[in-house]
């Protein structure tokens, strides 16, 4: 009976790292895809990924988007207090697009929850359940199939500082 006990905990032992080391191999190539199939720069921490967009933050990306050739849309909105709200953004571009979200606070302890609703309704959830602070850098979004028309931006914020959330739209 312990022998038999000790023969079925090994190969299920076996089974399962087997299983876990297959897992491990697929994780890596979806990301290799990602970074191919929407170019992202070798620093990229990709946060989100769909067919239809990718969510991710770069350092050195975050510095060079506002250089579009085709020009960039922007928009922000300053709060002296937090609160939950939106604004508006024209999106003059069209089929490669890339967006940036940032938060400007004079404090660490101010944050934001961001989701852009698009033209066609559909929402993108800039930064799911973490709040984005100033610290953590800008987060970045690439469709490669995005239309003009306007972009609502909603947010939760807290601030008791006061903070700036400013959205960039571009071409890449």
């Amino acid at each position: 009976m312990k022998k038999t006990l000790k023969k079925l905990f090994a190969v299920l032992l076996t089974l399962s790292l087997c299983l876990g080391i297959s897992t491990s191999a697929f994780a890596t190539s979806m990301q290799d895809s990602v970074f191919d199939e929407f170019d992202l720069p070798d620093d990229a921490v990709v946060l989100y990924q769909s067919p239809e967009i990718v969510l991710y933050q770069s350092v050195s990306e975050s510095s060079t988007r506002k250089d579009s050739d085709s020009g960039v849309d922007y928009e922000s909105v300053w709060l002296d207090k937090g609160e939950v709200g939106k604004f508006t953004i024209y999106n003059t571009h069209s089929g490669k697009v890339g967006i940036t979200i940032g938060v400007e606070a004079a404090s660490d302890a101010s944050w934001a929850q961001v989701h852009i609703i698009t033209p066609s309704g559909n929402t993108i959830y800039m930064n799911h359940a973490m709040p984005i602070r100033a610290s953590d850098g800008e987060i970045l979004a690439k469709m490669p199939s995005a239309s003009t028309g306007t972009y609502t931006v909603r947010y939760t914020a807290s601030t008791s500082e006061g903070m700036r959330i400013m959205c960039w739209m571009y071409n890449y």
